[in-house]
């Protein structure tokens, strides 16, 4: 996700001097209070997935964010078109159940489960 903001000109999402290094769960507490919005943009919170999903399909940048893990949309849905349908790439851990690594394009279930899906919120990347 941070290589991805950085190609849209979005600040650091892991990294800032004055607040030194963070990771996911400070990342979406920095994204709802408007810590890491700056001269060039802001990170704006899009409220639904289906708004979230038709920006991501038009090549704008929307992180998913919660429950300590973040996520790139990438637009649209493998299946119905739901939260846990859309269509995220992530760079996340070994599933605890499965063993699989959770790297690559995914649903947004499988990179949250069923119930931390629950907690996730969307933000778009808006420069100025």
């Amino acid at each position: 996700a941070n290589e991805f903001a950085q190609e849209f000109g979005a600040p650091s999402l892991m990294y800032r001097s004055d607040i030194g290094e963070f990771g996911a769960t400070k990342l979406g507490k920095y994204l709802e209070n408007g810590t890491l919005n700056n001269s060039n943009g802001q990170f704006v919170e899009v409220p639904n997935h289906m708004d979230a999903s038709n920006l991501a399909s038009r090549g704008n940048l929307v992180l998913m964010v919660g429950a300590g893990h973040v996520a790139t949309l990438t637009g649209g849905y493998s299946g119905e078109a739901n939260i846990r349908n859309l269509n995220i790439f992530q760079a996340g851990a070994q599933d605890r159940n499965s063993g699989r690594h959770m790297f690559g394009g995914m649903k947004a279930v499988d990179g949250w489960g069923n119930k931390r899906i629950k907690s996730v919120k969307m933000y778009t990347w808006r420069s100025y």
